[in-house]
């Protein structure tokens, strides 16, 4: 029984790779998950397609990358675009996305062809650097994590509190500016403790917005 050698997914917009068909899977399979965009009249997607164990996209082997597009202006995270990951019994993948509103639709198609097929020592070395590379990776998600933990905060208290001054939104936007120019340029492996007292001052200005939204709950 055939299954596949490496995981299969795609490059997520913090550049971690979401894993669509892991390791080991049994083929046929398919796998579908729903995305959405991340800049408010967003008009087109690229997806592309890794196979590797590493959670660093960049870090895995690049299948291919294919575009959608004619997605129909809205704001953030309105669109639904499904993405869908089918592998054959032969080892064809077809990588689709579709837009769910409009019904636009594109698609990549990665034959299993032997001159592109890594070999079994190429395959064994990849999982061997996942291994060693693991304690890295872990680091790298958790950062990805507090970022986008700490953008929606920032954007939550920005957008649903309407007294908030202009004076205010700036002092807010430029705090959590400096932290996500840190997590995303500055810090290389840095100690986990550091990371939390960086988010910590970063969302003080933050707080007096968050608890109000707990107070009237």
């Amino acid at each position: 029984m055939d299954v596949t050698p490496l995981s299969l997914g795609i490059k997520n917009v913090h550049g971690l790779m979401d894993v669509f068909i892991p390791t080991n899977t049994t083929i046929p399979a398919k796998k579908e998950i729903i995305y959405t965009t991340c800049h408010n009249g967003q008009t087109y997607l690229r997806i592309s397609v890794y196979e590797g164990e590493r959670t660093m996209a960049k870090e895995n082997r690049l299948l291919g990358t294919f575009n959608l597009s004619g997605i129909r202006p809205a704001a953030r995270r309105v669109p639904d675009i499904n993405i869908c990951f089918e592998i054959d019994s032969i080892g064809i993948l077809v990588v689709a996305a579709e837009e769910k509103q409009t019904g636009n639709k594109s698609k990549m198609i990665i034959t299993n062809n032997n001159k592109d097929r890594l070999s079994k020592e190429e395959i064994e070395k990849m999982i061997k650097e996942a291994e060693y590379y693991k304690l890295e990776g872990e680091e790298f998600k958790k950062n990805a994590e507090a970022k986008i933990a700490l953008e929606y905060d920032m954007r939550h208290a920005i957008s649903n509190h309407s007294k908030i001054n202009a004076e205010d939104k700036k002092k807010i936007a430029d705090a959590v500016g400096k932290v996500i120019h840190w997590l995303e340029y500055e810090n290389q492996l840095t100690r986990r403790e550091e990371v939390e007292n960086k988010m910590k001052k970063a969302r003080k200005p933050l707080q007096y917005y968050i608890c109000q939204d707990v107070t009237r709950c």
